[in-house]
């Protein structure tokens, strides 16, 4: 019996390999950049004449561009100039003299003469008028091109996405191989751990929480996939089973939608804010307490610093130090949830907190942005009086602070005290 069990199990772990193994062969199956450029430029060729996309020269060039803008990596931005990049208006048989100033293109020509004096004066003769207009020309067909051809051309035919192997860069899989393997990646969890939910089991999940659920994205790695959960975003579901679907009633020969009610669900993280700002305020109190718990990257510098200066500050040589990194098989999967929130429950000793949220107006000469704050308020001072804990750096220059709220988390009740205040912060 014994022999048998351990062949069981040996054949059970061989299969996992395999799987694990071809799933990953699957994941490498994406096309190159040059073969994306490739496709790009295919494509324009057979949808544009020849005469819009310019002479050989501009060909290259073009297509030189299309590349820097297939080899952008994540949170790279491509402005216009860079589309124009090295494109002259010479390039361009619609725009040459002969073309544009002929006799079908009158518009053109009155719309130089209809210009007023300081347009004019502005130049020196209607030569610079006349290329001045086609440079705007030129621009408007270049930004139409990248962003109404190049961009709709990627999003149909490729699913762009991040890998964990390759950081910041990009990686271009074909729709029809893209959705094999999310295909072959929801089968292969359903055979493990996961199962499927109806409408009713979601429906009756969500009447039981404040917060809805995360929409789901696979991100490749070296030996899988990975699931990657938005916590920021909202979320809707049907409100019942009979909505659900779009009813057609034909009156009159009009056919009347009728319009699926929803109900929105707040993010998991606006939800469990208020829990994470009480969890840090306890680490800022008492950082025994989480025991080696971080929150950040920065949580981590913390821990990792000390422990460097110590080791530097010993005499003799520096020691050699190895950073091990590990990575368990379905951790978080494996974790029961009814343990980790006995473990949470120990932690939060008190039955009230009281935070405190503020909006912070952030103006800068290139943008302006509204940040929220969250903290916690410490009761324990020396004379009485409630002395304000936050986990902000440093105030940041040219902000405002508005919209001051108190209010009380706990489980046995939930008060709001409202006080508005302006804090300016300046150089």
């Amino acid at each position: 019996m014994r022999k048998k069990y351990q062949e069981l199990g040996t054949k059970d772990c061989v299969d996992t390999l395999e799987a694990i193994s071809s799933q990953s062969d699957e994941f490498n199956s994406y096309c190159s950049k040059s073969q994306v450029v490739s496709f790009i430029w295919a494509v324009s060729r057979s949808l544009l004449p020849s005469e819009i996309l310019g002479t050989p020269p501009a060909w290259r060039i073009m297509r030189r561009n299309i590349s820097k803008f297939i080899h952008l990596r994540r949170f790279e931005k491509f402005p216009l100039k860079l589309c124009m990049h090295k494109l002259k208006i010479s390039l361009f048989p619609f725009l040459s003299n002969k073309y544009f100033l002929s006799s079908k293109n009158a518009r053109v020509l009155k719309y130089i003469e209809g210009q007023n004096e300081l347009f004019h004066k502005e130049f020196k003769n209607r030569n610079d008028v006349v290329h001045v207009v086609k440079r705007k020309l030129l621009e408007k067909w270049i930004f139409w091109y990248f962003s109404c051809l190049v961009v709709p051309l990627l999003q149909a035919n490729f699913y762009v996405t991040e890998s964990e192997k390759g950081k910041q860069d990009i990686y271009y899989y074909p729709k029809p191989v893209w959705e094999k393997l999310v295909a072959n990646t929801i089968a292969c969890f359903r055979d493990r751990r996961y199962s499927y939910l109806d409408d009713v089991a979601v429906h009756n999940i969500l009447r039981g929480r404040p917060f809805g659920f995360s929409k789901l994205r696979l991100q490749p790695k070296e030996n899988g996939v990975r699931m990657v959960a938005n916590l920021k975003g909202s979320s809707t579901m049907p409100l019942s089973l009979s909505t659900m679907g779009v009813r057609n009633c034909r009156t009159e020969g009009k056919v009347n939608h009728q319009k699926i009610k929803c109900k929105r669900y707040p993010s998991v993280n606006s939800v469990l804010r208020d829990a994470h700002t009480i969890l840090k305020g306890i680490l800022f109190e008492n950082p025994d307490k989480l025991g080696s718990s971080v929150f950040d990257y920065n949580d981590v510098y913390k821990k990792l610093c000390p422990f460097l200066v110590g080791q530097k500050k010993k005499p003799g040589t520096m020691p050699n130090l190895f950073i091990v990194t590990s990575d368990v098989l379905q951790a978080f999967d494996s974790i029961d949830q009814n343990n980790l929130l006995g473990i949470v429950k120990n932690v939060l000793l008190k039955d009230e907190y009281i935070l405190k949220q503020c909006d912070q107006v952030v103006c800068t000469k290139k943008s302006l942005w509204v940040q929220k704050q969250f903290t916690m308020l410490d009761e324990t001072s020396n004379n009485g009086h409630t002395r304000f804990t936050s986990f902000t750096s440093a105030h940041s220059r040219h902000s405002v602070f508005v919209n001051q709220v108190l209010f009380f988390m706990g489980e046995s009740q939930q008060g709001v005290y409202t006080a508005r205040h302006v804090i300016i912060y300046s150089v």
